[in-house]
């Protein structure tokens, strides 16, 4: 049975389900995408909810089990499909640690911060009074800080493994987990399109 994942057709949804289409692709698993129209309230349909009683997205779904947790389709896909590797081996207890702290920090910490400032750039529209516009561009300031953070963080990570992946020489959970350029690209763009509308 060929493995099928779920996500939002709206492109400004892109990012749901990246994590499981990297790891899909790493490990060469032939799999279909099947869109979601959230606009249309698809993802309410029996069909869905069967799978995900909640209607959220994304869900993975194969021959024994439909998830719909990003961290356990990470999980699910890395044990029923081991090759190639993306974590170290359960004997190498160190570095499999290191990669599942990081990993979970990915999909916590750092994905919390860049939904926050994502969410706050979507929703807020440009204020028209000077009071509002200050406010508004101090919380720009600080969404900017957040990013800025953020992006060092894993920079430094990066530099420190002298490598072009987060934790070694090859891809892991933690590279298809992390979601930076999605969230990071995405984040830079709409503080950039706001501060064009002000002074610093």
């Amino acid at each position: 049975m060929v493995v099928t994942l779920f996500r939002p057709n709206e492109k400004k949804f892109s990012q749901v389900g990246w994590r499981v289409r990297l790891m899909l692709e790493e490990k060469n698993i032939r799999f279909e995408t099947r869109l979601i129209v959230l606009s249309q309230k698809e993802h309410k349909e029996e069909d869905i909810v069967r799978l995900n009683p909640r209607g959220e997205l994304p869900i993975l779904q194969d021959e024994y089990y439909a998830l719909h947790e990003e961290a356990s389709m990470v999980q699910y896909i890395e044990e029923n499909y081991p090759e190639p590797p993306l974590m170290p081996q359960r004997e190498d207890r160190k570095n499999r640690a290191e990669v599942l702290v990081i990993f979970h920090e990915s999909i916590g910490v750092f994905a919390n911060n860049c939904r926050n400032v994502i969410s706050f750039l979507s929703n807020e529209d440009t204020p028209s009074t000077s009071s509002a516009q200050n406010a508004f561009k101090e919380k720009v300031k600080e969404c900017k800080m957040i990013v800025s953070i953020e992006l060092s963080r894993w920079e430094k990570l990066l530099v420190s493994h002298g490598e072009q992946f987060l934790t070694g020489k090859e891809i892991s959970v933690v590279d298809c987990g992390l979601d930076l350029v999605s969230k990071s690209y995405q984040s830079k763009i709409m503080l950039v399109e706001i501060s064009d509308n002000f002074e610093d």
